[in-house]
């Protein structure tokens, strides 16, 4: 059982209902690095309290969103004793990267399940292997690291070098993005000559831009990490309009609730 892992579940697993049901329960039976996970789909269905195929149809949205990784498939056909398939959760999820939001043509937990074909166990596993690599030592060895991020059953999505997922779609800044007490603070300490109302303006300029911005290219995993690349591409204040002219920075005053400019 790891509380750690169930605890990051909670905060940021982005379905809710039955898949989030079965999330926990995966997480419960992992350990903290997110592997060693194989209880049945039998026990899976009745500690979520749904149905089998419910919790057939929530693992394949897991596997193709790339947040849950077969490691290795079930063995054994029908009414032949085997082992259940074996788990882990993506390790670039537990590291923070967040991945595009689980999603398909159902539009929720109840509804998918009922849509999803009636498949066994067996034709879920045997499908699952199709992507697979694996033999009895697991579908990819764990040696060889993440593979890149594709929505197949047994593929880890990527993180590129600014720790975001590869493949991952983004989001848009949203309208009413105001910069944070402690992005502001961290401009001030990256560019020393910059004071608090220099701030403001380049973070204006910032959302202005970014609002404007068509396309995927105005998509992105993580604008914290975005605006800091702005400031340091940003130039340094001439002397005359240094940090003395508007105050030593940001105080109080200078936010409005919730700290933020």
């Amino acid at each position: 059982m790891s509380a750690k892992v169930m605890g990051m579940v909670f905060e940021r697993y982005p379905t809710g209902g039955g898949e989030m049901l079965l999330a926990l329960k995966l997480a419960d039976n992992a350990h903290d690095d997110g592997t060693r996970i194989f209880p049945s789909v039998a026990t899976m269905a009745a500690r979520t309290r749904q149905s089998e195929r419910a919790v057939q149809y929530q693992l394949r949205r897991m596997q193709k969103s790339g947040w849950l990784v077969l490691v290795r498939p079930a063995s054994g056909g029908r009414g032949q004793s085997g082992m259940p398939a074996e788990y882990r959760i993506n390790p670039s999820w537990l590291n923070g990267a967040e991945l595009a939001p689980i999603s398909d043509d159902a539009e929720d937990d109840g509804k998918g399940a009922d849509s999803a074909p009636n498949m066994s166990a067996e034709r879920v596993q045997s499908e699952a292997e199709k992507g697979a690599t694996g033999d009895g030592k697991g579908a990819n060895d764990d040696r060889k690291g993440c593979k890149a991020f594709a929505p197949e059953p047994s593929v880890e999505p990527s993180v590129n070098r600014k720790g975001t997922v590869s493949g991952a779609r983004g989001t848009r800044l949203p309208d009413d993005w105001v910069l944070t007490k402690a992005l502001g603070d961290w401009a001030l300490k990256e560019q020393p000559t910059w004071n608090a109302d220099h701030v403001r303006r380049v973070a204006e300029k910032f959302k202005d831009y970014w609002g404007a911005k068509a396309g995927e290219k105005g998509r992105k995993t993580d604008w914290d990490a975005t605006w800091r690349n702005w400031v340091r591409n940003e130039s340094a204040l001439t002397t005359g309009a240094a940090k003395g002219a508007s105050g030593e920075g940001f105080g109080k005053r200078s936010y409005g609730t919730g700290g933020k400019l």
